[in-house]
Protein backbone atom coordinates (compact mmCIF):
# COMPACT_ATOMS: atom_id res chain seq x y z
CA UNK A 1 0.00 0.00 0.00
CA UNK A 2 2.99 2.27 0.86
CA UNK A 3 4.29 1.90 -3.06
CA UNK A 4 0.69 2.60 -3.77
CA UNK A 5 0.50 5.65 -2.62
CA UNK A 6 3.73 7.26 -3.66
CA UNK A 7 3.16 6.42 -7.26
CA UNK A 8 -0.31 8.22 -6.88
CA UNK A 9 1.67 11.27 -5.32
CA UNK A 10 4.49 10.63 -7.66
CA UNK A 11 1.90 11.23 -10.24
CA UNK A 12 0.34 14.42 -9.31
CA UNK A 13 3.70 16.12 -11.14
CA UNK A 14 2.79 14.36 -13.90
CA UNK A 15 -0.22 15.06 -14.43
CA UNK A 16 0.30 18.57 -13.88
CA UNK A 17 3.04 18.82 -16.59
CA UNK A 18 0.16 16.80 -18.67
CA UNK A 19 -2.12 19.78 -18.14
CA UNK A 20 0.26 22.44 -18.85
CA UNK A 21 1.89 21.17 -21.87
CA UNK A 22 -2.39 20.30 -23.23
CA UNK A 23 -3.18 24.09 -22.34
CA UNK A 24 0.02 25.65 -24.12
CA UNK A 25 -0.78 23.55 -27.49
CA UNK A 26 -4.48 23.97 -27.34
CA UNK A 27 -3.87 27.90 -26.90
CA UNK A 28 -0.88 28.15 -29.57
CA UNK A 29 -3.50 26.30 -32.59
CA UNK A 30 -4.52 29.22 -34.72
CA UNK A 31 -8.46 29.97 -34.26
CA UNK A 32 -10.88 29.61 -31.50
CA UNK A 33 -13.84 27.81 -30.15
CA UNK A 34 -16.24 30.82 -31.41
CA UNK A 35 -14.18 31.05 -35.38
CA UNK A 36 -16.89 28.85 -37.17
CA UNK A 37 -19.45 31.07 -35.99
CA UNK A 38 -19.26 33.55 -38.71
CA UNK A 39 -22.88 35.28 -38.24
CA UNK A 40 -21.85 36.43 -34.82
CA UNK A 41 -21.25 39.95 -34.82
CA UNK A 42 -17.83 40.87 -33.26
CA UNK A 43 -19.92 42.40 -29.93
CA UNK A 44 -21.67 39.33 -29.11
CA UNK A 45 -18.52 37.29 -29.72
CA UNK A 46 -16.84 39.55 -27.24
CA UNK A 47 -19.32 38.80 -24.52
CA UNK A 48 -18.71 35.03 -25.10
CA UNK A 49 -14.78 35.22 -24.87
CA UNK A 50 -16.07 37.34 -21.52
CA UNK A 51 -18.43 34.85 -20.42
CA UNK A 52 -16.28 32.02 -20.86
CA UNK A 53 -13.18 33.83 -19.68
CA UNK A 54 -11.16 34.02 -22.12
CA UNK A 55 -10.72 37.28 -22.56
CA UNK A 56 -8.59 37.84 -19.47
CA UNK A 57 -4.35 37.12 -19.89
CA UNK A 58 -3.26 33.77 -20.89
CA UNK A 59 -1.89 32.92 -17.53
CA UNK A 60 -5.33 33.76 -15.67
CA UNK A 61 -7.05 31.81 -17.93
CA UNK A 62 -4.54 28.72 -16.82
CA UNK A 63 -4.37 29.50 -13.63
CA UNK A 64 -8.47 29.83 -13.31
CA UNK A 65 -8.45 26.16 -15.10
CA UNK A 66 -5.94 24.78 -13.02
CA UNK A 67 -8.30 26.05 -9.72
CA UNK A 68 -11.48 24.45 -11.01
CA UNK A 69 -9.10 21.15 -11.97
CA UNK A 70 -8.06 20.66 -8.29
CA UNK A 71 -12.19 21.61 -7.26
CA UNK A 72 -12.96 18.75 -9.34
CA UNK A 73 -14.56 20.89 -11.85
CA UNK A 74 -12.92 20.46 -15.91
CA UNK A 75 -15.47 23.50 -16.72
CA UNK A 76 -18.33 24.07 -19.52
CA UNK A 77 -18.07 22.46 -22.96
CA UNK A 78 -17.62 25.70 -25.41
CA UNK A 79 -19.77 23.42 -28.38
CA UNK A 80 -21.93 21.16 -26.48
CA UNK A 81 -23.52 24.09 -24.36
CA UNK A 82 -25.85 22.12 -22.36
CA UNK A 83 -23.50 19.85 -21.40
CA UNK A 84 -20.22 20.34 -18.57
CA UNK A 85 -16.87 18.22 -19.82
CA UNK A 86 -17.48 15.91 -16.76
CA UNK A 87 -20.71 15.54 -17.80
CA UNK A 88 -19.86 14.44 -21.51
CA UNK A 89 -16.96 12.29 -19.96
CA UNK A 90 -19.44 10.38 -17.78
CA UNK A 91 -21.69 10.12 -20.97
CA UNK A 92 -18.91 8.69 -23.18
CA UNK A 93 -16.47 6.72 -20.77
CA UNK A 94 -18.55 3.65 -20.31
CA UNK A 95 -19.05 2.96 -23.80
CA UNK A 96 -14.83 3.63 -24.02
CA UNK A 97 -14.51 1.72 -21.15
CA UNK A 98 -16.29 -1.42 -22.27
CA UNK A 99 -14.63 -1.23 -25.75
CA UNK A 100 -11.46 -1.17 -24.69
CA UNK A 101 -11.77 -3.87 -21.50
CA UNK A 102 -13.46 -6.26 -24.27
CA UNK A 103 -10.32 -5.82 -26.84
CA UNK A 104 -7.65 -5.96 -23.81
CA UNK A 105 -9.66 -9.30 -22.66
CA UNK A 106 -9.68 -10.59 -26.50
CA UNK A 107 -6.66 -10.01 -26.70
CA UNK A 108 -5.11 -11.68 -23.88
CA UNK A 109 -6.58 -14.72 -24.59
CA UNK A 110 -6.08 -15.22 -28.19
CA UNK A 111 -2.16 -14.01 -27.82
CA UNK A 112 -1.60 -16.21 -24.75
CA UNK A 113 -3.04 -19.36 -26.58
CA UNK A 114 -1.43 -18.46 -29.90
CA UNK A 115 2.11 -18.01 -28.23
CA UNK A 116 1.71 -21.00 -26.02
CA UNK A 117 0.19 -23.19 -29.27
CA UNK A 118 3.22 -21.73 -31.55
CA UNK A 119 5.94 -22.70 -28.52
CA UNK A 120 5.01 -26.10 -28.13
CA UNK A 121 5.13 -26.94 -32.35
CA UNK A 122 8.09 -24.70 -32.39
CA UNK A 123 9.41 -24.95 -36.19
CA UNK A 124 6.50 -26.34 -37.07
CA UNK A 125 3.78 -25.41 -39.95
CA UNK A 126 1.55 -23.98 -37.34
CA UNK A 127 4.25 -22.25 -35.50
CA UNK A 128 5.24 -20.70 -39.15
CA UNK A 129 2.25 -19.50 -39.80
CA UNK A 130 1.12 -17.89 -36.00
CA UNK A 131 4.46 -15.74 -36.60
CA UNK A 132 3.83 -15.07 -40.14
CA UNK A 133 0.30 -13.40 -39.08
CA UNK A 134 1.86 -11.51 -36.49
CA UNK A 135 4.67 -9.57 -38.44
CA UNK A 136 1.62 -8.88 -40.53
CA UNK A 137 -1.03 -7.49 -38.14
CA UNK A 138 1.91 -5.66 -36.35
CA UNK A 139 2.97 -3.70 -39.25
CA UNK A 140 -0.70 -2.78 -39.63
CA UNK A 141 -2.29 0.20 -36.90
CA UNK A 142 -5.79 0.00 -36.04
CA UNK A 143 -7.13 2.89 -38.41
CA UNK A 144 -5.80 0.45 -41.66
CA UNK A 145 -7.16 -2.98 -39.92
CA UNK A 146 -10.43 -1.05 -39.02
CA UNK A 147 -11.90 -0.09 -42.39
CA UNK A 148 -10.51 -3.38 -44.30
CA UNK A 149 -12.63 -5.44 -41.62
CA UNK A 150 -15.62 -3.10 -42.45
CA UNK A 151 -15.31 -4.13 -46.41
CA UNK A 152 -14.92 -7.46 -45.81
CA UNK A 153 -17.67 -8.70 -43.41
CA UNK A 154 -19.98 -5.20 -43.81
CA UNK A 155 -19.96 -4.64 -47.17
CA UNK A 156 -18.79 -7.97 -48.97
CA UNK A 157 -19.83 -10.60 -46.50
CA UNK A 158 -22.69 -8.18 -44.71
CA UNK A 159 -22.48 -10.05 -42.24
CA UNK A 160 -21.74 -7.39 -39.48
CA UNK A 161 -23.08 -3.54 -39.47
CA UNK A 162 -20.72 -0.89 -40.63
CA UNK A 163 -20.90 1.43 -37.40
CA UNK A 164 -23.21 2.56 -34.79
CA UNK A 165 -23.46 1.10 -31.32
CA UNK A 166 -26.37 -0.87 -29.35
CA UNK A 167 -26.63 -3.69 -27.30
CA UNK A 168 -26.52 -6.61 -30.01
CA UNK A 169 -22.86 -8.33 -29.94
CA UNK A 170 -22.89 -7.88 -33.99
CA UNK A 171 -22.11 -4.11 -33.38
CA UNK A 172 -19.12 -5.22 -30.63
CA UNK A 173 -17.58 -7.18 -32.86
CA UNK A 174 -15.65 -4.80 -35.47
CA UNK A 175 -14.27 -2.02 -32.83
CA UNK A 176 -13.27 -4.56 -30.42
CA UNK A 177 -11.53 -6.85 -32.76
CA UNK A 178 -10.21 -3.94 -34.66
CA UNK A 179 -8.60 -2.54 -31.54
CA UNK A 180 -7.48 -6.15 -30.39
CA UNK A 181 -5.32 -7.74 -33.48
CA UNK A 182 -2.54 -5.30 -33.03
CA UNK A 183 -2.27 -6.29 -29.41
CA UNK A 184 -2.79 -10.14 -30.08
CA UNK A 185 0.04 -10.14 -32.35
CA UNK A 186 2.35 -8.46 -30.02
CA UNK A 187 1.21 -10.80 -26.87
CA UNK A 188 1.57 -14.12 -29.14
CA UNK A 189 5.21 -12.45 -30.02
CA UNK A 190 5.87 -12.04 -26.15
CA UNK A 191 4.65 -15.41 -24.85
CA UNK A 192 6.41 -17.47 -27.25
CA UNK A 193 9.30 -16.04 -26.86
CA UNK A 194 8.53 -16.52 -23.30
CA UNK A 195 7.39 -19.70 -23.25
CA UNK A 196 10.55 -21.23 -24.93
CA UNK A 197 12.49 -19.69 -22.15
CA UNK A 198 10.96 -20.81 -19.38
CA UNK A 199 10.80 -24.48 -21.01
CA UNK A 200 14.20 -24.83 -20.97
CA UNK A 201 14.45 -24.08 -17.25
CA UNK A 202 15.79 -27.08 -14.51
CA UNK A 203 12.39 -27.03 -12.78
CA UNK A 204 10.51 -27.83 -16.13
CA UNK A 205 13.01 -30.00 -17.24
CA UNK A 206 12.72 -32.08 -14.22
CA UNK A 207 9.01 -32.29 -14.41
CA UNK A 208 9.12 -33.80 -17.97
CA UNK A 209 11.69 -36.11 -15.88
CA UNK A 210 8.93 -36.99 -13.03
CA UNK A 211 6.86 -37.90 -16.50
CA UNK A 212 3.76 -35.32 -16.06
CA UNK A 213 1.84 -34.59 -18.96
CA UNK A 214 2.80 -32.25 -21.35
CA UNK A 215 -0.79 -30.17 -20.54
CA UNK A 216 -0.05 -30.18 -16.89
CA UNK A 217 3.67 -29.00 -17.74
CA UNK A 218 2.54 -26.18 -19.78
CA UNK A 219 -0.58 -25.23 -18.22
CA UNK A 220 0.07 -24.98 -14.28
CA UNK A 221 3.85 -24.92 -13.98
CA UNK A 222 4.86 -23.20 -17.27
CA UNK A 223 2.28 -20.63 -17.73
CA UNK A 224 2.99 -18.54 -14.33
CA UNK A 225 6.72 -17.15 -15.05
CA UNK A 226 5.51 -17.03 -18.81
CA UNK A 227 2.99 -14.02 -17.79
CA UNK A 228 5.67 -11.90 -16.56
CA UNK A 229 6.20 -10.02 -20.09
CA UNK A 230 2.83 -9.93 -20.80
CA UNK A 231 1.80 -8.06 -17.94
CA UNK A 232 4.81 -5.67 -17.78
CA UNK A 233 3.48 -4.99 -21.42
CA UNK A 234 -0.03 -4.25 -20.30
CA UNK A 235 0.47 -0.96 -19.24
CA UNK A 236 1.64 0.14 -22.22
CA UNK A 237 -0.95 -1.48 -24.17
CA UNK A 238 -4.12 -0.19 -22.38
CA UNK A 239 -2.12 3.11 -23.82
CA UNK A 240 -2.45 1.85 -27.11
CA UNK A 241 -5.40 0.81 -27.13
CA UNK A 242 -7.05 3.98 -25.37
CA UNK A 243 -5.25 6.37 -28.07
CA UNK A 244 -6.24 3.98 -30.82
CA UNK A 245 -10.22 3.93 -29.65
CA UNK A 246 -9.95 7.89 -30.44
CA UNK A 247 -9.81 7.03 -34.23
CA UNK A 248 -11.93 3.35 -34.06
CA UNK A 249 -14.91 5.20 -32.44
CA UNK A 250 -14.87 7.75 -34.99
CA UNK A 251 -14.41 5.23 -37.50
CA UNK A 252 -17.56 3.40 -36.50
CA UNK A 253 -19.79 6.42 -35.11
CA UNK A 254 -19.09 4.82 -31.33
CA UNK A 255 -20.67 7.61 -29.20
CA UNK A 256 -17.39 7.27 -26.96
CA UNK A 257 -15.06 9.82 -25.35
CA UNK A 258 -12.62 9.23 -28.03
CA UNK A 259 -14.97 10.92 -30.64
CA UNK A 260 -15.50 13.48 -28.39
CA UNK A 261 -11.71 14.17 -28.31
CA UNK A 262 -11.81 14.27 -31.94
CA UNK A 263 -14.46 16.68 -32.03
CA UNK A 264 -13.34 18.89 -29.13
CA UNK A 265 -10.28 19.62 -31.07
CA UNK A 266 -11.83 20.14 -34.32
CA UNK A 267 -13.94 22.89 -32.91
CA UNK A 268 -11.21 24.11 -30.73
CA UNK A 269 -12.92 23.08 -27.74
CA UNK A 270 -10.60 23.94 -25.25
CA UNK A 271 -11.83 22.60 -22.23
CA UNK A 272 -13.62 19.23 -23.31
CA UNK A 273 -10.12 18.83 -24.97
CA UNK A 274 -8.34 19.09 -21.53
CA UNK A 275 -10.77 17.09 -19.78
CA UNK A 276 -10.32 13.98 -22.27
CA UNK A 277 -6.64 14.67 -21.89
CA UNK A 278 -6.80 14.55 -17.80
CA UNK A 279 -9.03 11.53 -18.39
CA UNK A 280 -7.01 9.38 -20.29
CA UNK A 281 -3.91 10.24 -18.17
CA UNK A 282 -5.29 9.28 -14.81
CA UNK A 283 -6.25 6.27 -16.74
CA UNK A 284 -3.08 5.06 -18.01
CA UNK A 285 -1.43 6.05 -14.55
CA UNK A 286 -3.67 3.95 -12.84
CA UNK A 287 -3.69 1.08 -15.55
CA UNK A 288 0.11 0.95 -15.47
CA UNK A 289 -0.08 1.29 -11.22
CA UNK A 290 -2.21 -1.85 -11.35
CA UNK A 291 0.33 -3.66 -13.56
CA UNK A 292 3.14 -2.75 -11.59
CA UNK A 293 0.87 -4.42 -8.61
CA UNK A 294 -0.25 -7.57 -10.44
CA UNK A 295 3.48 -8.30 -11.47
CA UNK A 296 4.85 -8.20 -8.08
CA UNK A 297 1.86 -10.39 -6.96
CA UNK A 298 3.28 -12.67 -9.88
CA UNK A 299 6.95 -12.75 -9.20
CA UNK A 300 7.86 -12.68 -5.68
CA UNK A 301 11.26 -11.83 -5.89
CA UNK A 302 9.96 -8.28 -6.87
CA UNK A 303 9.21 -6.47 -3.32
CA UNK A 304 8.55 -2.68 -4.09
CA UNK A 305 7.56 -2.33 -0.57
CA UNK A 306 11.34 -3.04 0.57
CA UNK A 307 12.90 -1.43 -2.48
CA UNK A 308 11.12 2.16 -0.84
CA UNK A 309 8.89 2.13 -3.73
CA UNK A 310 11.88 2.30 -6.75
Amino acid sequence: MTYAFKRLIGAVPLLLIIITLAFILMRSVPGGPFDQDRNVPPEIEANLKAAYHLDKPLYVQYLNYLGGVIRGDLGPSFKYHDYSVSQLIKKGAPVSLRIGGLAVLVALILGISLGAMAAIYKSRLFDNIVMGMTMLFLAMPSFVIAPALSLLFAVVLKWLPVGGWGDTPKQYFLPIISLAIPQIAYITRLVRGAMLEVLQSRYILFAKARGLKAARIIWVHAIRPTMLPVVSYLGPATASILSGSIVIEQIFSIPGIGRYFIQGGLNRDYTLVLGMVIFFGVLIILSNLLMDLIYSGLNPRVDYERRGGG
